[in-house]
């Protein structure tokens, strides 16, 4: 069988997969909303991430309950493809708490294995990201892939308190070191994404040669970081009676209590970076990139290593 060949029964598998998914997450729904329609529930309302130069100082948050937050995390939910004023590279968020029956529980480990499972499909179609992409967008229009895959949360332990915040000004390094990133970018420069227009092309050859001849100047050894800060995002710290923090872009379903009701809740307020904390004073990495495309920083002298 050809790679072309491959690819084609990759992507139908995918498509199938995806299919079968969407099918478990009407049945989610239907149970959110009708079985479990009684049940108390919590979802924020938090705007659609846009295309914007900069990022917004202030998040607005709406707090909905009952069968109008029921309402919202069923749409979530379903929403499997960008919205048309969305970021591509975002997710819309929906965090609360939701009340559930075994049942509802029992189809949402159902509709994690079946995302598991497209995941897995879609992963075969090619190692490069660009490609899976672009095959699996000719079967699905406007796919998100993350919006979809993310897993629903959920506990087998009626919490007895969930608290609901935002985390900002946090960032994730990867240490790396030059010889390494000297050869993801040449490894780049085999795989530049395709395009019929020259140009585009030839400033992709440029641009990676001028990022090599930059970090040549370093030592191969020299250990250096990809720095990734990440934006706002919702968290909930959930008492089961053991604390537990996750990441809150969806509902947490829970199993009803005997009081059928909300368990002792802080909801999510709005965000405003005007007063989130400063910055510290002891960062070990450089302000300015040596290579801001792939957020690649030099750490400051006294912390600077070299791979032995």
């Amino acid at each position: 069988m050809s790679k072309k060949d491959d690819r084609l029964e990759s992507r139908l598998l995918a498509f199938e997969a995806y299919k079968t998914l969407l099918i478990e997450l009407q049945t989610l729904t239907s149970y959110i909303l009708e079985q479990d329609q009684a049940l108390p529930a919590y979802t924020s309302i938090l705007p659609v991430p846009h295309h914007q130069k900069t990022s917004p100082q202030i998040i607005p948050c709406e707090n909905i309950f009952n069968h109008a937050a029921r309402q919202k995390t069923s749409e979530i939910l379903l929403t499997t493809t960008f919205l048309p004023e969305q970021k591509v590279q975002a997710s819309v968020r929906c965090p609360g708490l939701i009340a559930a029956s075994s049942k509802t529980l029992e189809q949402v480990q159902k509709v994690n294995q079946c995302k598991q499972d497209l995941q897995e499909k879609i992963q075969h179609i090619d190692h490069r990201r660009t490609v899976r992409q672009r095959e699996i967008a000719k079967v699905i229009p406007y796919f998100s892939f993350r919006q979809t895959i993310r897993s629903i949360p959920y506990t087998s332990i009626p919490p007895s308190k969930v608290m609901f915040s935002w985390a900002a000004n946090s960032a994730g390094n990867k240490r790396v070191t030059v010889n390494e990133v000297l050869q993801r970018l040449a490894e780049e420069e085999q795989h530049i994404p395709p395009s019929d227009d020259q140009d585009f092309i030839d400033n992709w050859h440029t641009m990676l040669a001028m990022e090599r001849k930059h970090l040549s100047q370093y030592s191969g050894q020299e250990i250096m970081a990809y720095r990734t800060v990440l934006k706002p995002y919702p968290i909930a710290n959930i008492y089961t009676p053991q604390q537990q923090k996750i990441m809150a872009s969806l509902p947490l379903f829970y199993p009803v209590g005997k009081l059928r009701e909300l368990p002792p809740l802080r909801p999510l307020e709005t965000m405003d970076l005007h007063f989130s904390r400063a910055k510290r004073s002891d960062r070990k990495l450089q302000d300015e990139a040596i290579i801001p495309r792939i957020h690649l920083y030099r750490y400051h002298k006294k912390y600077r290593e070299y791979q032995q």
